[in-house]
């Protein structure tokens, strides 16, 4: 779950961008994993989840409020939990605060 104290003002300038965002067009399933979900079967959602983000013009905007707001879960900006955890020097895998085993 995100920070939700890091989450920017419920103004629509801070959320505009996500109008623009080529995941508009895909089920959101394919950015967030069922929490069963392992190995390649993941491993290819998550490359379709990359592959509207690739193409996305707001993938920068994107990937920004997912590092600001240390989103959790999900494909967001063209990279998932563990690469932006990596991103930010973060233990992946582990969901910050908690110690616990992000899945």
């Amino acid at each position: 779950m995100a920070y939700i104290k890091r989450l920017p003002m419920p103004i629509i300038e801070s959320y505009e961008w996500q109008f623009d965002g080529a995941c508009n067009e895909a089920d959101p399933e394919t950015f967030f994993s069922p929490q069963s979900e392992r190995g390649a079967k993941r491993r290819q959602r998550e490359a379709a989840a990359k592959a509207f983000c690739a193409r996305c013009p707001v993938v920068d905007a994107c990937l920004q409020h997912a590092l600001e707001v240390r989103e959790s879960h999900g494909v967001w900006g063209g990279l998932n939990a563990d690469e932006r955890r990596a991103l930010l020097g973060e233990q992946p895998g582990v969901t910050p605060g908690t110690g616990s085993i992000a899945s």
